[in-house]
């Protein structure tokens, strides 16, 4: 089951993050499906909901996304107020996911 494969991948031994994790898988499905005009994920892209579903775990327990600078002397925090795309990136089907799901794309008449 993928969940337990992100688990594994991610080290997380207990179930705290299940629903969590099955939310992005559920999610990203969605978005396959809805790009690649399909009604259920082949297996060949299992491996890439998987990636996408730790990308974004990571992503969310990165405690530093929203830090420009740290310094330690004098302490200073300057924090990233600005959006810089990494967000979108993350959760978003982006260019780079889209180049590998259109070999799974159907046309829609």
């Amino acid at each position: 089951m993928m969940t337990d494969e992100i688990k594994e991948l991610l080290v997380i031994t207990d179930d705290s993050k299940d629903k969590l994790i099955n939310y992005y898988i559920k999610s990203i499905s969605n978005e396959i499906m809805s790009y690649c005009n399909i009604k259920q994920v082949p297996t060949e892209l299992e491996t890439f909901v998987q990636n996408k579903v730790i990308s974004i775990l990571r992503y969310e327990d990165n405690e530093y996304r929203g830090v420009k600078s740290i310094s330690e002397g004098d302490t200073k925090l300057e924090f990233a107020i600005e959006n810089n795309g990494a967000d979108t990136l993350t959760y978003s089907i982006n260019d780079s996911d889209k180049k590998i799901l259109r070999n799974f794309r159907k046309i829609k008449f």
